[in-house]
């Protein structure tokens, strides 16, 4: 029998999975922070309001994001990432 084979041998993932609250809090922040943003615009958004719209607690926002700017840059990362997608895969005209 020879050495086992190293690439069948790692995980799928080498990710480590998100716990289901944590995965949770992250949806519910992003989708208030939207919210916010779609009423105020982004100036007139604060951490605070996201915290509370989403019902947690301001220190799971700073964990999750870090800062404001953080928050910002998921957002944009994710609607960057659907506009990709929809432009690759999607009906005519875009896809």
């Amino acid at each position: 029998m020879g050495a086992p084979d190293p690439l069948t041998a790692l995980p799928l993932s080498s990710a480590p999975q998100e716990r289901g609250d944590a995965a949770r809090n992250r949806a519910l922040l992003l989708d208030a922070a939207r919210r916010l943003i779609a009423e105020r615009g982004a100036e007139g958004m604060s951490m605070d309001d996201v915290a509370a719209a989403a019902g947690v607690g301001k220190g799971t926002l700073f964990r999750r994001f870090g800062s404001r700017a953080g928050l910002m840059i998921v957002l944009l990362d994710e609607d960057e990432k659907a506009e990709q997608h929809a432009f690759m895969f999607g009906p005519p005209p875009l896809g």
